[in-house]
């Protein structure tokens, strides 16, 4: 017994020294380029400030519900991959980002393995085939991309999780397995990668599926099966916050329910030259072309997976995961196949585009299947020594092999610091601006470390536009991108330096009516680029450091009054009013939906127009204060984004808010000085927040009852 503890320590104490030494090697001593490229883009251009920002509110003891700082505004925790509510992101804020962000990953990497090593070790494998698969998941590279991209190591982190507990319910058909299953997909889901969560249920539920079969007794099945929705329950209560939230957006999002199209799904599909390269590259080195790093197994992956089928114990076990594998390999090779075709159809299977980021399933099922390899190399002549030292020789060559898979020359914030997104001087205007207006980011460079994107964000400054995969469809709307769909935001004052980019040329009007009163330029920049911008903006520039802030004075206030309204009964009548060349966005205001209320307010005959005032008193994150005084009955207009959940008072009374000018917020005011509140207080959250609760309480009393059972007379 102490000897089997001694090796179970020394393993998961070897697991944990390799996931440290893996981020040390790859992210802090080893060289990186100065550029990105692939993936590895989105950590600038997202993952990496919008990791910043959350540490830092969360930091301050805030929970960031609403991001002002980009567009008009978007809801932020709602939108899932910023892993708000992830237990870890909350363990790890009161770290300095750059330590949390390493102990994050370290972490991750570390459990990935351990729950291989586990559920191996459930499948009773030998301790050398269990530390085989378990650092083969662990160091394989779609997880070591998560090192960029904190949701794809995160969430994949927790299949093979899955598969033991699944494992374990259906050998022992016992409540704790079933609440360890729910407490899984839980942490799977909220961990904010939403393909990579449906891709581990999918593979997850047809394991699930087998062990009723095969592993738990006949008598007891319907008890499994019944113990599994219960676990499915609990997790559902568990990410109710989020997912409620969440689910809104998806209403409300440019990427909803209805999908995308087979074409766009099958963006960055591998091909069969790529994966055929990456599972064979021991056998054929030359043969299938170019390897893809995602798709690339260790060398004696294959040729184990043969000596799987070998053990008739291990047999069922080894085609299910043989048969799981070619179906992740078909889905991955998208529309090179007639399969994709058949899956797109399936439900969930319309949402994403890349089947390629299923690759880590393709790892963990091959870790699987080697594993069964290197077993039956150690069963051989009934375990004797030479064929167990024959199996810790192949373990030790599988895992040294997987570690020379791992480097990523790329860069990384890491190595290369943070960029705040544009010169210190710029940020210092743009804080000290009054008016809080609204500034466009002129970027055309995004493989560039010094990216601008989420620049208003990284510096609580407001900025337009900028990369959000899955904003609210009223920006969509209101911009009309010419861009191929689906569309991230991208958009531009002037044409940009590439010509063959379709990138969407903004209107001044619309950028007017969204009081973006001031772009910015990095410098250097050619002679055109400047020359456009100057007129686009009609002004000559003003450098501050390695910059060109532009005004247009044209831009609209943050928050102001308008007497007159124009009723529109849908949000294209709302735009094409927008845009009619009577229109006076300074004087009236366009209401989109039923008509209430009076469209004109006008003075007494002979009486001057007494000016009307409107002042954005305090900003907050889900709270804006604004100060009007109107002589008349008046709108107030907000150019912020109208959204559910958000709520307005006047004077201390509720108040109705409307949709103005296409996409913003107005509220009626009568004569006289008023104090208007908005604040960001969204149903879906308050109720998945009452349905935790209620599930937490569900738990305790569970717990209570079991205890009292168990409890002798």
């Amino acid at each position: 017994m102490n000897a089997a503890r001694g090796v179970r320590a020394a393993s998961l104490a070897l697991l944990l020294v390799l996931a440290t030494a893996l981020w040390v090697q790859r992210m802090e001593r080893d060289l990186h380029a100065t550029r990105v490229a692939g993936y590895e883009v989105d950590t600038y251009r997202y993952y990496w400030p919008t990791a910043t920002f959350l540490h830092e509110e969360l930091g301050r003891g805030h929970l960031p519900l609403w991001n002002p700082y980009q567009l008009a505004g978007q809801p932020f925790l709602a939108l899932h991959l910023n892993a708000l509510l992830y237990p870890p992101t909350w363990l790890l804020a009161g770290l300095a980002p750059h330590a949390a962000f390493a102990v994050f990953s370290i972490l991750h990497v570390f459990l990935a393995g351990l729950f291989t090593w586990l559920f191996a070790g459930r499948l009773g494998l030998g301790a050398p085939a269990r530390l085989a698969a378990a650092a083969t998941y662990m160091l394989c590279r779609p997880l070591e991309l998560g090192f960029y991209l904190p949701p794809y190591l995160s969430a994949p982190t927790w299949l093979p999780a899955l598969f033991w507990a699944l494992h374990g319910l259906a050998s022992e058909a016992r409540a704790r397995w079933a609440l360890a299953l729910g407490g899984f997909a839980a942490l799977s889901f909220l961990a904010g990668h939403a393909q990579a969560f449906v891709y581990s249920l999918e593979v997850a539920a047809v394991y699930g599926i087998y062990a009723l079969w095969r592993l738990a007794a006949p008598g007891r099945r319907l008890r499994v099966a019944g113990l599994a929705a219960l676990g499915g329950a609990f997790a559902l209560g568990l990410v109710a916050p989020q997912l409620l939230p969440s689910l809104e957006l998806a209403r409300e999002a440019v990427r909803g329910f209805e999908g995308i199209s087979v074409e766009q799904a099958g963006v960055t599909s591998a091909d069969l030259p790529r994966l055929l390269g990456g599972m064979l590259r021991a056998l054929v080195p030359f043969g299938f072309g170019p390897l893809e790093p995602l798709l690339t197994l260790p060398a004696l992956a294959l040729p184990l997976a043969c000596l799987a089928f070998a053990a008739r114990r291990r047999r069922g076990h080894a085609l299910l995961f043989a048969g799981l594998a070619l179906f992740v390999g078909l889905v991955m090779l998208g529309p090179h196949t007639p399969f994709f075709a058949l899956y797109h159809r399936l439900p969930l299977g319309n949402l994403f585009r890349g089947p390629s980021r299923f690759a880590f399933a393709w790892s963990f099922l091959f870790a699987l299947l080697l594993a069964f390899g290197i077993e039956a190399v150690g069963a051989l002549r009934r375990g004797a020594r030479p064929a167990r030292a024959a199996a810790a020789l192949l373990a030790l060559a599988v895992v040294v092999d997987a570690w020379a898979l791992t480097p990523i020359a790329s860069a990384h914030p890491v190595r290369t610091g943070d960029f705040p997104g544009t010169e210190p001087e710029v940020i210092a205007f743009l804080r000290d601006d009054p008016t809080r207006s609204r500034v466009f980011v002129e970027s055309f460079d995004v493989t560039s470390t010094r990216s601008l994107d989420k620049l208003g964000q990284r510096n609580r400054v407001f900025a337009v536009p900028d990369y959000e995969p899955n904003m609210p469809a009223a920006y969509l709307a209101y911009f009309r991108p010419t861009t191929r769909q689906p569309w991230h935001g991208r958009l531009h004052l002037v044409p940009g330096r590439d010509p063959q980019r379709a990138d969407h040329l903004a209107r001044a009007r619309l950028l007017d009516l969204l009081s973006v009163r001031w772009a910015v330029l990095e410098l250097p920049a050619p002679r055109p680029l400047l020359d456009a911008l100057r007129d686009a903006t009609g002004s000559p520039g003003r450098r501050l450091g390695q910059a060109l802030v532009f005004e247009r004075a044209g831009a609209l206030p943050r928050a102001y009054a308008v007497r007159r309204t124009r009723p529109a009964p849908d949000l294209a009548a709302a735009l094409a009013a927008l845009e009619a060349p009577d229109f006076d966005p300074r004087a009236e205001a366009v209401l989109t939906g039923p008509r209430e209320g009076p469209d004109a307010v006008a003075p007494e005959a002979g009486a001057p127009a007494a000016p009307d005032r409107a002042e954005i008193t305090r900003l907050e994150l889900e709270r804006t204060v604004v100060r009007a005084e109107c002589s008349a009955p008046c709108l107030l207009v907000l150019t912020d984004l109208h959204y559910p959940g958000w709520r307005a008072t006047v004077d201390g009374r509720a108040a109705e808010i409307l949709r103005a000018n296409a996409i913003f917020r107005g509220v009626r005011l009568d004569p006289g000085p008023h104090e208007v509140v908005f604040r960001f207080e969204p149903a879906s959250f308050h109720r998945g927040l009452a349905i935790f609760a209620a599930t937490l309480l569900a738990l305790g009393a569970f717990a209570v009852h079991r205890r009292w059972r168990s409890s002798p007379a």
